[in-house]
């Protein structure tokens, strides 16, 4: 797939990427978005994507255009930044270091976020059920090794940021 031309350093400011930020603060939102990442192995960008009110409802066919426009991203930028952050904690005079990665592992977050901005139409509003469908469907089920506890384990992790976010 061809990686759109995009100038990294200065990605446009978008409602998406706002909402995003104010939703991670939320309680209870941050800690499940990060097991459902650490456990699952589940892109959190597209888990905030299928729970962002101001996008057009989504279809499969949709998602998993979305997922194929940033998965490279996040294979060869933001995964490998976050490991190394983490390898990084706590290293003794590692510590301003380990806050350029962290910067740089955001603005992979952010890029990715753009790109599925810029794959949003128009609102209407997609509901819990069909979000709550697509995320098992297309988010979790594809994860290989997962056992059927862990299924319904980050399904309840899912419900729970549905919730959160008052989908």
């Amino acid at each position: 797939m061809k990686k759109a031309a995009v100038d990294r350093q200065n990605l446009p400011d978008n409602a998406f990427w706002q909402w995003s930020l104010e939703t991670y603060e939320r309680n209870d939102v941050a800690q499940t978005l990060l097991n459902l990442q650490d456990h699952y192995d589940i892109n959190i960008n597209l888990v905030i994507w299928l729970l962002w009110p101001d996008k057009n409802s989504i279809e499969a066919q949709h998602l998993e255009t979305a997922q194929n426009a940033i998965s490279s991203i996040n294979d060869q930028y933001t995964r490998p930044l976050r490991h190394l952050r983490r390898t990084l904690k706590g290293v003794p005079g590692q510590e301003a270091r380990r806050q350029h990665i962290k910067q740089a592992e955001l603005l992979s977050e952010r890029w990715q976020h753009h790109i599925l901005f810029t794959l949003t139409k128009p609102p209407t509003k997609t509901s819990p059920i069909a979000a709550i469908d697509l995320f098992e469907t297309h988010l979790l089920r594809g994860r290989k090794g997962l056992t059927k506890a862990q299924i319904a384990a980050a399904r309840e992790e899912f419900d729970l940021l549905v919730k959160l976010v008052a989908l």
